[in-house]
């Protein structure tokens, strides 16, 4: 998990390299990677003020996800100057399971 949370997060996030989709793809993984920009977003002042740190749900900032897509992570870009996002949904059984193992890695989180 450490590998793909790496591979995934690596800058730049904008400029998704092939490693990004391939590695998705190979977990069974359909992404559609959006980018935001956080200064002509609906929160530009309070971004700008430094009231958000562009780690909050990106659809603060604008974003709309795709049908049928779930957020994988998100987050700001390196320089301040983007908000990116990744979006995934199953195209195999392999897809399935690994968004299934996230959510129950996500609760195991929580309540530990």
């Amino acid at each position: 998990m450490t590998l793909i949370e790496t591979v995934l997060g690596a800058e730049p996030i904008a400029y998704m390299d092939w490693s990004r989709p391939l590695l998705l793809r190979s977990l069974g993984l359909d992404a559609q990677i959006r980018t935001a920009n956080p200064f002509d977003s609906p929160m530009a002042d309070r971004y700008e003020a430094g009231e958000l740190t562009g780690t909050e749900s990106p659809e603060l900032y604008g974003m709309v996800p795709p049908e049928g897509c779930r957020l994988l992570t998100s987050g700001p870009s390196e320089d301040g100057e983007l908000i990116w996002a990744i979006y995934v949904r199953p195209v195999t059984r392999l897809g399935e399971r690994f968004l299934e193992e996230i959510s129950g890695a996500d609760c195991r989180e929580v309540t530990a």
